[in-house]
Protein backbone atom coordinates (compact mmCIF):
# COMPACT_ATOMS: atom_id res chain seq x y z
CA UNK A 1 0.00 0.00 0.00
CA UNK A 2 1.35 3.51 -1.05
CA UNK A 3 2.09 6.19 1.36
CA UNK A 4 -1.01 8.33 2.47
CA UNK A 5 -3.57 6.18 0.77
CA UNK A 6 -6.46 5.16 2.33
CA UNK A 7 -6.66 1.50 2.09
CA UNK A 8 -9.66 1.38 -0.18
CA UNK A 9 -7.74 2.64 -2.66
CA UNK A 10 -5.94 -0.24 -3.89
CA UNK A 11 -5.20 -1.90 -7.63
CA UNK A 12 -8.32 -3.12 -7.69
CA UNK A 13 -10.24 0.13 -7.39
CA UNK A 14 -8.80 1.40 -10.27
CA UNK A 15 -7.18 4.82 -11.17
CA UNK A 16 -8.54 7.51 -8.82
CA UNK A 17 -9.62 10.90 -10.30
CA UNK A 18 -9.08 13.62 -7.58
CA UNK A 19 -10.99 15.92 -9.02
CA UNK A 20 -13.91 14.09 -9.68
CA UNK A 21 -16.38 15.85 -7.24
CA UNK A 22 -18.57 18.97 -8.29
CA UNK A 23 -17.06 22.13 -9.95
CA UNK A 24 -17.62 25.30 -7.34
CA UNK A 25 -17.44 28.37 -9.56
CA UNK A 26 -17.21 31.96 -8.27
CA UNK A 27 -19.07 34.62 -10.07
CA UNK A 28 -16.55 37.14 -11.73
CA UNK A 29 -18.72 39.75 -12.18
CA UNK A 30 -18.52 39.45 -15.65
CA UNK A 31 -21.67 38.08 -17.47
CA UNK A 32 -19.63 36.93 -20.49
CA UNK A 33 -16.78 34.83 -18.48
CA UNK A 34 -19.46 33.13 -15.90
CA UNK A 35 -21.25 32.31 -18.94
CA UNK A 36 -17.79 30.27 -19.92
CA UNK A 37 -16.90 29.02 -16.98
CA UNK A 38 -20.15 28.05 -16.00
CA UNK A 39 -19.45 25.21 -18.68
CA UNK A 40 -17.02 24.01 -16.36
CA UNK A 41 -19.53 22.37 -14.49
CA UNK A 42 -19.78 19.82 -17.56
CA UNK A 43 -17.17 18.33 -16.60
CA UNK A 44 -18.78 16.39 -13.80
CA UNK A 45 -20.02 13.02 -14.85
CA UNK A 46 -18.01 12.69 -18.02
CA UNK A 47 -15.40 10.71 -19.11
CA UNK A 48 -11.84 12.10 -18.01
CA UNK A 49 -10.65 11.77 -21.84
CA UNK A 50 -13.49 14.14 -22.79
CA UNK A 51 -12.13 16.60 -20.45
CA UNK A 52 -9.53 17.91 -23.06
CA UNK A 53 -11.73 18.87 -25.41
CA UNK A 54 -14.32 20.91 -22.42
CA UNK A 55 -10.94 22.51 -21.26
CA UNK A 56 -9.84 23.71 -24.98
CA UNK A 57 -13.35 25.42 -25.80
CA UNK A 58 -13.52 27.04 -22.67
CA UNK A 59 -9.83 28.33 -22.99
CA UNK A 60 -10.86 29.66 -26.39
CA UNK A 61 -14.29 30.90 -25.38
CA UNK A 62 -12.33 32.89 -22.18
CA UNK A 63 -9.45 34.37 -25.11
CA UNK A 64 -12.28 35.41 -27.54
CA UNK A 65 -14.02 36.93 -24.48
CA UNK A 66 -10.59 39.01 -23.51
CA UNK A 67 -10.12 39.98 -27.16
CA UNK A 68 -13.45 41.38 -27.60
CA UNK A 69 -12.21 43.40 -24.73
CA UNK A 70 -9.13 44.58 -26.53
CA UNK A 71 -11.16 45.50 -29.72
CA UNK A 72 -13.73 47.89 -28.10
CA UNK A 73 -13.48 51.17 -28.93
CA UNK A 74 -11.97 53.51 -26.19
CA UNK A 75 -11.99 57.09 -25.55
CA UNK A 76 -10.06 59.40 -28.61
CA UNK A 77 -6.55 60.49 -27.65
CA UNK A 78 -6.27 63.89 -26.87
CA UNK A 79 -3.49 66.04 -28.34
Amino acid sequence: MAEGFPEAVGAAAGPVDPFAGPVELEETGHPGVDDVLARLEALEGTPTEAHVALYEDVHQRLRDTLTALDNRPGPTPGP
